[in-house]
């Protein structure tokens, strides 16, 4: 498959999960009165990742961006069943790695060019022909 299919696929999951995100905010992450970062599950799951700043992740990572905690993703069922469809996809198209940068990802799959990667022809067609399994509004 081509890399810079793949590359289209991560940027336009990785869009659609952070426009979902961004507008729920299910992880309501703010500082606290003692200054601490705190979430609605009170420590973050980003927490010790190399990638976090002060002003939130430094990097595009999909794997990241899809995940929710139980938490979060109790009270947010909607948002998550949509972010596991996401998943899927991410997953078929050997996408998702939980903290790690996109340019690894990519530098990865480069390496894996030309060997057969099972899984991702089917749902590709899917997308294709059902393109609203991913674009499906969250109520």
């Amino acid at each position: 498959m081509n890399i810079i299919y793949r590359s289209f696929v991560y940027d336009f999951l990785y869009l659609l999960a952070g426009t979902a995100i961004k507008r729920i905010n299910p992880c309501k992450i703010h500082a606290a009165d003692t200054g601490q970062i705190i979430c609605v599950n009170s420590h973050p799951c980003c927490s010790g990742c190399q990638y976090i700043s002060d002003t939130g992740c430094t990097v595009k990572c999909l794997g990241c961006k899809l995940g929710l905690c139980s938490t979060a993703g109790n009270e947010h069922a909607n948002l998550q069943k949509r972010l596991c469809r996401m998943k899927y996809v991410a997953t078929c198209y050997h996408l998702r790695r939980i903290r790690t940068a996109k340019v690894y990802v990519m530098d990865d799959l480069k390496r894996e060019q030309g060997v057969k990667i099972g899984g991702y022809s089917n749902y590709r067609i899917g997308i294709i022909l059902y393109p609203e399994l991913l674009l499906q509004t969250i109520e």
